[in-house]
């Protein structure tokens, strides 16, 4: 679908068969930085040998899209190049928050039977401040796959569809606080 709205569309394999299993002990996010890191090396190349196919699309503006563990891949690797990542997706990514990815417009479409650990999705008055939109389904978390059902890839194309046409940048509201001499300060005043 969307390689044919002119999108160069690439996918990587990012777990293969016989590498080291996630990391499941103390708190995840960190235990699997080390994936993350791996992944973000495999994606960088990636980007390089596709440019040097098709150098004439613009690889400042990328887009990218993971479930579960490629979402928070996709999260990890949008924190660290904002300067190329311009639009994240996310399919129940469960470890790495959301608000990393500060700089790049956010989607994330959430299962009904998984759910991320503590602050990886904000909540809804910082998702609107973020510009973070969250679209909670009560799909299962195995739905967002290749072998899932028919009717979860229709309105999965649908959802994505209407997020990739609206091409403005993130613009950031203001913040809920304001400045009071070089400190920021909570905008309320404490009982008398």
């Amino acid at each position: 679908m969307h390689a044919t709205q002119g999108f160069v569309v690439a996918s990587t394999q990012l777990n293969l068969r016989g590498g080291p299993p996630l990391s499941m002990k103390g708190y995840p996010y960190l235990g699997r930085v080390p994936s993350y890191e791996k992944a973000e090396k495999n994606i960088i190349f990636a980007i390089g040998e596709i440019r040097k196919r098709y150098p004439k699309p613009d690889y400042s503006h990328v887009t990218m899209l993971g479930h579960s563990q490629g979402g928070d891949i996709t999260v990890y690797f949008a924190n660290n190049h904002p300067e190329i990542v311009s639009r994240v997706v996310t399919l129940d990514n469960i470890r790495v928050p959301l608000l990393m990815s500060a700089k790049a417009k956010v989607l994330s479409v959430r299962s009904g039977n998984f759910k991320p650990d503590i602050g990886v999705v904000p909540p809804d008055d910082v998702c609107e401040d973020e510009v973070i939109q969250v679209v909670n389904t009560e799909f299962q978390h195995a739905h967002f796959t290749d072998h899932g059902p028919d009717a979860v890839k229709t309105k999965g194309r649908e959802v994505l569809a209407r997020f990739l046409a609206d091409d403005k940048p993130k613009q950031h509201k203001p913040p809920r606080f304001k400045p009071i001499d070089d400190k920021w300060t909570a905008n309320y005043s404490p009982a008398q």
